[in-house]
């Protein structure tokens, strides 16, 4: 058997000398795509920008904000959220619907062209727009431009706002917005827990207007945004472009600092059940929470492959019980999950037969631990690995035919989650 540890040395690529090469070369950074070019202007934002003509005559624009809900104040409560809405609801060159009606005209449709979403710890933007019309993509940057530094809050706007959010929040009170309540401050703390992006109903019917503007004022700040850009365009002039455009923006005299919130972590394992009238399945599972910050090291790349083996061993052991005679559950795997941008977790989770929790629960334990104590045999790594590299085969056939907003997404990761980025052949 090959314990987990082992894997680490069975992966390991040979070396012309002994250890300290070895190391020497896992410590090296990760050479960056040089597909990709990137900067920090004078103020301190971040862009990037890539040519991909996957689809041709199109380019995908991100403009992603550091700042989530996990900043607002206790009277902004759902604010971050609020603040993304107003950014379709006027700007300084799109007064009123403009923003909407304006890449409507170019064919830019809400959803699939146009959107944005809020989290606890980014908002993100995102356009897709012509590359091949110099008026439609100048103005699709306009509008890039406005949100960064240019949304208008009119009074009555926000108000009207406010019954959209609203509606959103009531649209939300199902079943699993239910147990999301009651597991988040168990696995997230009570920092996160109390700072929904959606919001509270009291904070979304009650708050002044005037904290809207002032979230916008304290955390849509250069030095807490980056600009993207991917697609079918000359790399060079659209990255000239953005620092004309993005470069003269300015950061409050007295910035507040960007507090990054960790969640807690656990003295003693914790145990919760949730239930609620409306679940029609049961389901277990185990989790650890840990600290994990994104590194650029070959070492750091090593790990997180020799974990993706591990994951999927233990995932295939999981599949070949939900398929025998006498199966403890009906189905389950083991994955990660990034909580946020310095911590991660490592799950099982299994959908349980009726009136079979806790068995399932033993079941996947019991591998968990069977896997901790006892490794692996080479036939599963050899299996891993060959369907590992088949993936990668698949990919690299494929490399051509990468669409720019999985391009444009993976950027978005490396601003907010610090992830390295590489071209793939040679990762």
């Amino acid at each position: 058997m090959i314990p987990l540890l082992g894997i680490l040395f069975a992966c390991r690529p040979p070396t012309a000398d002994p250890a300290l090469v070895a190391t020497a070369r896992l410590s090296a950074p990760i050479p960056t795509d040089p597909r990709v070019q990137t900067g920090v202007m004078k103020n301190g934002m971040t862009w990037f920008v890539q040519h991909n003509e996957q689809p041709d005559d199109r380019v995908v624009l991100r403009l992603v904000v550091d700042a989530g809900s996990i900043l607002e104040d206790e009277d902004q409560r759902g604010i971050a959220h609020l603040v993304e809405h107003m950014a379709f609801n006027g700007t300084d060159r799109f007064p009123g619907n403009g923003v909407v009606q304006y890449l409507e005209s170019i064919g830019a449709s809400f959803g699939p062209h146009v959107n944005a979403h809020t989290s606890f710890d980014e908002t993100v933007y995102k356009l897709t727009v012509p590359s091949n019309d110099p008026v439609a993509l100048g103005r699709a940057l306009d509008v890039l431009e406005d949100w960064a530094g240019g949304i208008s809050f009119d009074p009555a706007a926000v108000d009207g706002e406010r019954g959209v959010v609203l509606e959103e929040w009531r649209r939300n009170q199902g079943a699993g917005f239910r147990l999301m309540l009651q597991t988040l401050s168990a696995t997230y703390g009570e920092a996160y827990a109390n700072r929904l992006p959606i919001g509270t109903r009291e904070s979304l019917e009650t708050f002044d207007p005037a904290v809207v503007s002032r979230f916008y004022r304290d955390w849509y700040r250069p030095e807490l945004m980056a600009v993207i850009a991917v697609g079918d365009v000359d790399a060079d002039a659209m990255a000239a472009e953005l620092v004309a455009r993005f470069g003269d923006l300015k950061s409050p005299d007295r910035p507040r600092e960007r507090v990054r919130v960790d969640m807690p972590s656990f003295a003693e394992r914790k145990v919760l059940v949730v239930t609620d009238a409306e679940l029609t399945a049961t389901t277990v599972s185990y989790g650890r929470v840990f600290d994990d910050r994104e590194g650029n090291t070959h070492a750091h790349a090593r790990q997180n492959a020799v974990e993706q083996l591990m994951l999927g061993m233990l995932g295939e052991r999981l599949g070949d019980l939900s398929r025998s005679p006498d199966r403890p559950f009906l189905s389950a795997g083991a994955g990660p999950d990034r909580l946020s941008p310095t911590q991660s977790a490592r799950f099982l989770n299994a959908r349980a037969r009726k009136g079979g929790a806790e068995r399932a629960l033993e079941a996947v334990l019991t591998e968990w631990v069977r896997a901790m104590n006892h490794g692996f045999n080479p036939g599963e790594l050899t299996r891993a690995k060959a369907e590992e590299l088949a993936g990668w085969d698949e990919r690299l056939a494929q490399i051509d035919d990468q669409e720019s907003v999985g391009e444009a997404e993976e950027l978005v990761r490396v601003f907010t989650n610090g992830e390295y980025y590489t071209a793939m052949e040679y990762e």
